[in-house]
Order: structure tokens, then sequence, then C-alpha cells
């Protein structure tokens, strides 16, 4: 009940947080689906195995079925039950399909009505997000309240079994209800943070009691009943046709996946979502039939007075079976208890509050709605049944209403691309348009009186609390949420092969462009903001003259960076980083290694007493809910590291703390996002240090691996021998090059750079501290080979002067796998504002992205600093982006 409860507060509270922003951040593709930057969500702590086992922990399907089998014992018996179980199977089958299908390529906490705002039409995006929102949490609603009342109920039937004479109220069962309810609560507030393997265990005992009740059943009974009784017994005295009887008896085996989504809305808890709630969703379907099927066939051929079961005082039918069962009174106490801890342990673990790990004021909003449809119950039973009938029917429906969004797109790869796992091709129209017509079918079936003639103690108030629930939605939609719903914040980019548009070979800013086969070149133009324009060169085409209008001054006057990466079968590399001045037109030096990067604690350069490196060398092992690594640089050098999980305290003291040290310098903000499922499994840093009199390094340097095998460096590049200061600096002689990169290494995904930058003594307490008034001149007793790397591949080519002392130049070297690579995206600020931008986001059939180039602010830091990329899109044919 309350894992149930608890993955409907995450949806609550994402929902009423939502309702209060009054501006969002557009990026729309195609000028009709509107993309938002998402706020800072919470470490990714629930692996594969603990969404399998919330997910089902939230159906708990053999136990929804057996706890609520008197919806159906009189609406069809055991033919209902059982044949219903498969009719289901087939039904929430293709439904969970849909949804495995679009949670692979969108894992949102928000789930539905996310997918909703993407896949809807921009002029409809907002209304339609907040409709499905709306229906997802009443839906929620309906079913936590109809859990909890199940647990009073099977309690009370425990009374009744024990004292035939004891009546029961309806304040009995309240009480019930609300200490359930509080008791969740301070549950989930307090023990379920520090207690996150109670999903495993709860899955676990669910499957336990299921297998000690199936056997024992068996085992004990006799005689068992007939085949004849268990697979064609109908039971009609409703005076509707049996057909119709059995479809509104599907009411029953429907529970095996009441709460279905709850997995999905975990998505932003779990790591690697992309792939484990798609599993979980068909995993919770599979487990679920299996249980439930032999579950209920089981306990048929084990009920020797049938009559009994329909008449138990106990109002509870499963607790009679037993008892027919296992011939013992005991026995079927102990089983029914049992069957109530499978469904109070069934507790969720949402981790959102930085301080408590929970999401406090949807709890608590929760627990409140909850209390007051308790208190209609203490009222009206009649209408206590209307609230909680409908919570089938609304959360199919929010299944349906997404699934026939991407019919209505065709299905088309912008929206749902083809490539990476969980693609269901042509199957989809199948499974969606399944989907869609079962909801439909709910909404008659579900809303029928339960028998004829009708009367006010037959007829089915569902359709008019389904009524109710439109009119306060409406009200609330044109008094309030009209103009300060936004709409689901949402960032694309972190998405698995997400398009932003149709693949073409135009420059048009954040469209994917398509990589045809025989793609070996992409020519790329770019400055400091990052990529300005690209194209594709295929087989047999020479490229021809960029001719790209913009230009970053480096280590000479009107000198422009001109970078073009080519596409070779093993990967992407910064091909040529060159001159554009006429007599000094030369090429600095062309990065064609290709074996993968080397990086290990020693890679360093020039460390004294290189056996006690600890002293300059700091290896660290972060946690897996590391969402990557801002560096602040200041002219040209490192000047701060932080590695983030959100908008923290300390990330906001952090920023701000750099901005106070250099209030009138300019800043700029370098970001490394970290995939979904990947984590940074080793960190090097290394402080300031002085090589000898004449040679300095230009700041702290770090270097990352991830579990996908990327490395990041941002570090010190020495290029150079310092000349006295009474020599011009034209004098200046190339230096032998040493950083933390040997010839070996390979292509690196970073940052390098060099410059004539002073030695910082300080960098900030809350990043890398760097004191290199401790640097000390290497000592000459230690052999060069293990004081000094091998140069990098260029670095006995490069021969140029400056033409003054303070010149700079940036190194922008890339590295990607090509294989497997099935759409490139870019991104461009055409007009230089101060708009953060990356270079290349490029999408890999096996799920995860890879982002090329840099991403930095200027003069300012954004509030969606953990963003990784902003896309700003307009289709207008004055806006597109023409190359000069």
């Amino acid at each position: 009940m309350s894992d149930k409860e608890d993955v409907k507060e995450r949806q609550v509270g994402a929902v009423d947080s939502e309702l209060s922003q009054d501006n969002s951040i557009p990026s729309s593709r195609d000028g009709e689906v509107d993309v938002f930057a998402e706020v800072a969500h919470p470490p990714r702590t629930i692996g594969a195995l603990e969404v399998l086992s919330a997910g089902f922990n939230v159906c708990n399907s053999w136990a929804g079925v057996a706890a609520s089998m008197f919806l159906a014992i009189f609406q069809g018996g055991p033919v209902t039950i059982i044949y219903g179980c498969i009719v289901i199977l087939f039904l929430m089958g293709a439904t969970a399909l849909s949804l495995a299908e679009l949670s692979a390529r969108y894992p949102t906490a928000g789930g539905q009505y996310h997918w909703t705002a993407i896949l809807a039409p921009k002029k409809y995006a907002r209304g339609m997000s907040y409709t499905v929102g709306t229906i997802n949490m009443f839906g929620w609603v309906a079913i936590c309240a109809g859990i909890c009342i199940i647990m009073p109920q099977i309690i009370m039937g425990i009374v009744v079994f024990y004292n035939n004479d004891f009546v029961i109220l309806q304040w009995h069962s309240f009480l019930i209800y609300q200490v359930l309810n509080v008791s969740v609560l301070v549950y989930n507030l307090f023990i379920l943070p520090k207690a996150a393997w109670t999903h495993n265990i709860g899955f676990a005992l669910s499957l336990l009691c299921f297998i000690i009740f199936f056997i024992t059943c068996l085992a004990i009974a006799g005689p068992k009943q007939p085949n004849e009784y268990v697979w064609n017994t109908f039971v009609n005295d409703s005076g509707w046709p049996d057909g119709i009887v059995f479809l509104t008896g599907l009411v029953n085996p429907n529970f095996m996946y009441s709460g279905l989504d709850g997995a999905i809305h975990l998505a932003e808890d779990c790591i690697n979502a992309s792939t484990a709630v798609p599993q979980a969703l068909m995993a919770t379907i599979v487990i679920g039939f299996v249980t439930t099927f032999a579950f209920v066939v089981a306990m048929f051929y084990c009920i020797s007075d049938f009559d009994a079961v329909l008449m138990t005082p106990t109002a509870v039918p499963i607790y009679e079976i037993w008892n027919q069962a296992t011939k013992s009174e005991t026995a079927a106490t102990i089983f029914i208890v049992l069957l109530l801890l499978t469904g109070i342990f069934a507790l969720n673990a949402s981790q959102m509050h930085q301080g408590l790990g929970v999401p406090p004021y949807a709890l608590f909003f929760n627990s409140f709605v909850v209390f007051i449809i308790g208190c209609i119950y203490l009222g009206s039973t009649t209408a206590f049944s209307a609230i909680i009938g409908t919570g089938l029917v609304l959360q199919q429906l929010t299944f349906a209403i997404p699934a026939a969004l991407l019919m209505i797109r065709g299905r088309a790869p912008q929206y749902l691309p083809s490539s990476g796992r969980w693609n269901l091709g042509k199957f989809g129209w199948f499974v969606n348009g399944v989907t869609v017509a079962w909801s439909a079918l709910q909404l008659v079936l579900y809303n029928l009186p339960l028998a004829l003639p009708v009367s006010g103690s037959t007829m089915n108030y569902t359709c008019a609390v389904l009524g109710c629930m439109a009119i306060f939605a409406l009200v609330n939609w044109f008094a309030y949420a009209r103009t300060r719903y936004a709409g689901p914040k949402i960032d694309l980019t972190k998405f698995h092969n997400v398009p932003f548009g149709k693949p073409s070979d135009e420059g048009v800013p954040g469209e994917l462009l398509g990589v045809p086969p025989n793609t070996r070149r992409l020519i790329v133009s770019k400055d400091h903001m990052g990529i300005r324009n690209i194209r594709p060169v295929v087989d047999g085409v020479e490229p021809s003259e960029d001719g790209s209008a913009w230009y970053e001054v480096l280590g000479e006057p009107n000198a422009s960076l001109d970078a073009e990466i080519e596409v070779l079968y093993n990967g992407l590399f910064l091909r040529r980083v060159r001159s554009t001045i006429t007599d000094q037109n030369r090429e600095r030096g062309t990065w064609t290694i290709t074996c993968p990067p080397l990086v290990s604690p020693y890679n360093v350069d020039c460390i004294e007493e290189a056996n006690q490196g600890s002293s300059w060398l700091h290896y660290t092992q972060l946690d897996a809910d590391v969402k990557g690594l801002t560096v602040c640089r200041w002219d040209n050098r490192n000047i701060g590291f932080h590695f983030f999980t959100g908008l923290t305290v300390d990330y906001r003291r952090f920023v701000s703390h750099m901005k106070q040290q250099y209030s009138d310098s300019f800043l700029t903000w370098m970001y490394f996002p970290i995939n979904p499922g990947e984590s940074i499994t080793d960190v090097w840093t290394r402080k300031d240090e002085v090589i000898d009199e004449n040679i300095r390094s230009s700041g702290p340097s770090v270097v990352l691996e991830t579990s996908l095998c990327r490395t990041m460096t941002f570090g010190a590049y020495i290029p150079y021998k310092e000349t006295p200061s009474s020599q011009p600096t034209s004098q200046m002689r190339p230096h032998q090059s040493r950083s933390l990169l040997r010839s070996g290494d390979g292509a690196i995904s970073g940052i390098f750079h060099n410059g004539f930058d002073p030695i910082s003594p300080f960098i900030t307490e809350f990043g890398v501290i760097c004191d290199s008034r401790r640097a000390r001149k290497p000592s000459k007793q230690i052999p060069s080979s293990q004081v000094y790397l091998y140069p990098t591949p260029w670095a006995n080519s490069l021969v140029w002067t400056y033409e003054y002392e303070d010149a700079h130049d940036e190194w922008y070297l890339t590295k990607a796998p090509l294989e497997g690579l099935t759409e490139v995206q870019f991104c461009q600020d055409r007009e230089q504002r101060k708009h953060p931008c990356i270079g290349l986001i490029l999408h890999y059939g096996d799920g995860h992205t890879e982002s090329l180039g840099q991403f930095r602010w200027d003069l300012t830091v954004s509030d969606i600093i953990i963003t990784p990329i902003r896309i700003e899109i307009c289709s207008d044919e004055d806006r597109r982006f023409n190359n000069p």
C-alpha cells in the first residue's frame, strides 16, 4: 500500500513544484515541441534489482488479486478470475511494452505527463501535460486509498473470523485506516531513507509467501475440485449478459498491475534508468502473471465449499479459501497476516530531500489527501468505493494518451529514434493501438452499474467521481494553472538518442545531422563559443573552403581557430589547428593516434620524490552520484574545480566564492557531463609545480576516467622555455613539451591549454586546494625516466614566435568512437550572446551520449549549470543559421 503511496507522492511533488514556475526555457524542435531545462535531481542510488523489486512491490500482483477477490467472485467467479488473468496479460503486456519503449528513450520521474509534453504539438503541449499529470495524480490517490482500506478490512475480517457476533462499524475501519496512513508517513520520512534494502526484502517476502501458500494449500487440501468446476464455473446473478459480466469482472485480475508505472517514477533515482526501468516493467508483467495465474488456479482447486466462500462473514473470500484448504483456522490466520505484511512491507525509497533523503512536502500532502478520502469512507462507503474505483481507469488513461500521441506523430524517428534498445519497430503500432483501445474499453466497462435493474445501491458512481475530477481540473486550470503552470522541466540531452530535428545537411541550430554510411569527415567551424557550422564529407568529395567569418585571437594577432574534425572508422579527432596569417600559415599539429587513453596515478610530469607522490598528486574515488565536473577558468588557466551532484549549497558557495575572489576578472566555466548510468571511477589532481627556474606550468590539473572508459583532462601543457626579461619575447625558444599525456596515450576528450599566466598560490577551499609555495625544483638525483614523460606527438615540430608576452592559445583535443554512432547534434550561438554552448552531442546506438567541445558562460553562471547543453531552436526561415 505505502509503496503505491510513495511513488504517487513523487508525482504529486513534481506537479505541485512545477505549478509555481512562471517561465521556462523553451527549446523546441520543428517549432513544435517545448523542451525545458531540468532542475537538480537527486543522486541515483537505486540499482536494477531495487527498481525491479520496487516495481513489483507496487503491484504485488498475486497478493493484490487475492485481497480484492471479492470484486470478481460475484462477477463470473473462477472463469472471470482465471481466464481474466490471461486477457489482462495480453492487454497490460501491450501497455507495458508501450511504456518500456518510451521510458527507454525518456527516463524521467514525471513519466506520462513528461512524455505528453514531448510528443504533443507545441500549441497543446502545456495543456495536455497538465491534463495527464492531473489524471495521474488523481489515479494514484485513488489507488493509494483503495489499498489502504483493504488492510483494515482484512484486520476486521480476522476479528469476525474468531467472533462471529462482532459487528463491524465504519469507524473501526476508519481508525485502522488512519493509523496505517500515519505509520506509513513516519516510516517513509525517517526509516526508509536508512533502509532502502526493504525493496528487496519486500520482493523476496512476496515471492516466499506465494511459494508457501501455493505448496501448502495444494499439499493439504483434499479432495480437490474437479477440472470442470475450476475451468468452467461461471457465476452471474447481476442481470447483465455473461459477456458483459466477464468484462466488468476483469477489474479483479486487472489489480495484478495496479500501479504498473511505479518503476517509471523512480527513473531519476535509478542508475542506468533507460535500461533498468523497461526491464522492471516487463519483469513485473511476467512475474506478476506467473505468480497470479498459478495462485488463483491452485486456490480454486483447493475450495471445498464455494457457497461458504461467497457468503463468508469476514467479507474476505481468500481467508475462507485458506481455511478450507489448510483445514486449520490458525494456518489460515497466519496466511492472512502474511498477506497483510506483503502489502505493508512494500515500502519504496524516494530520495529527493537533501537532508531527509525523501520528499517531505509530497509525503505530507499525500498523507493528507488519503486522510480526507478516509473521512469520506466514514460518511459514505458508496462515495468512497466510487473514488477508489477510478484508480485503474485513470491509470490506463495516462498510459493511453502518450501512446496515442506517438501514433499521431507516426512513430517518427525524431520522436522515437529507431536505434537503441527497446525498439519495437512496426510492432509498436500494434501495442500502442492495444493500449489506447484498452483505455477506451475501461472507460465504458468500469463505469457500468453492478447489476440490473439499476437502483441506488447497485449504481456505479465512478462516472460521477470522474466528472467531479474533470470539473476540478478545469477550474484549477482557468483559475490558477493556465498562467502559472510552465510545463515539465526536461533536459532532453541526458536522454538516449533523442533527436531535435529531422536529419539534413543544413546547419540549422540544434538540428541533428544524419551520418551517411560513407561519411569520412565532418567539417566544423568553431570559435571560443563552440561549433558554428558543421557538414559531412563523404567518399570521393573533397572538402571546400569553409569560409567562416568567426575567429579568435590566439598566440598571434589576427589568427583564427579553424577546426576540421575528421571522422574515421575508429574515431573522431581534431585534425588541424593552424594560423591564418599568410607568412605563418603552419599546421600546429596533427593528432592521429588511435589507441585509447592511458591514465595512471603516476602519469604526471616532474613530481618531486616520485615515491611520495601523494604530496603532489591527489587520487580520489568519487561517489556514483556525481553528475559532472565544473572547472572555473581565469585568463586561460584553471583556478577551481568542483565535482557536483546538483545545485547544492556547496556548489553555490563554490560559484559565489570564485566570483568574489576574481570579481575584477573575466571568468569562464567549463563543464564535463556524466551520462545516465555512467560514473566517474578515477580522479587524479596535480598541484602547481616549478619545473626549473625558466619553466612553469599554467595551472593545476585534473584527469578523470569514467565507467564508460571516457577520459577528460583539464591541465597544464608546457610548450615553451621562458627567456630572461631582458630579451625580447620574439627570441623565446620552444621547449620540449611535458604534459599529463604520453605519446602512446592517444587522443583525449578534454582540454589542454598553455600560457604565461603566473602561478596561483590558492584555488578555492571548495575545489582542489593548490598551494604552489610548497613547490620546489625536482631533485637532480631522480632519474629522468621517473620524472619526465614522453613529449606530445607534435612537440618537436612546434616552431613559432610570440609577438607579446601575455599571449596564449588553447588546444581542443577531442576523441569519440565512430562505431555505433547514429546521430550527430550540434549547437551554436549565432549572435554570441551570453548563452552556454557546447560543440557536438554524439548519440550512439547502445544508448549513451558523448559531448565534444566547450561549455562555458561569459561573465555569469547560469542557474541551469547542471544542464550540459541549452539549445535554441527556431523553424522560422529568417532565423535559420546560414554560413557567411
